[in-house]
């Protein structure tokens, strides 16, 4: 099975409060001996909001932070290759 798990950290402004929000995505792929893909978007800085940690593993063959084009949205990008894998970890 091909998985990866993303944990972001980042502060939040609220009625002009600091906090800080943890979010964490746990996502498993059901299907091996293909290529598979996965852009997973992430927050952008703001004036409301920061990323202060990011930080990924999985048993992906390639990964990486990468921005999109035409909005500079950060992706997490993590691709499998024909059941292909090998165990990583990423840090932004």
């Amino acid at each position: 099975m091909e998985w990866v798990t993303l944990s972001l950290l980042l502060n939040v402004s609220r009625n002009n409060e600091m906090k800080k929000l943890g979010i964490l995505y746990k996502i498993s792929i059901n299907q091996t001996g293909k290529i598979t893909s996965l852009w997973l978007p992430l927050p952008l800085d703001t004036d409301y909001q920061k990323l202060v940690s990011l930080n990924y593993e999985g048993n992906y063959s390639e990964s990486g932070i990468f921005k999109e084009n035409i909005y500079n949205t950060p992706m997490l990008y993590a691709e499998w290759k024909d059941g292909r894998f090998k165990k990583g970890k990423g840090y932004l």
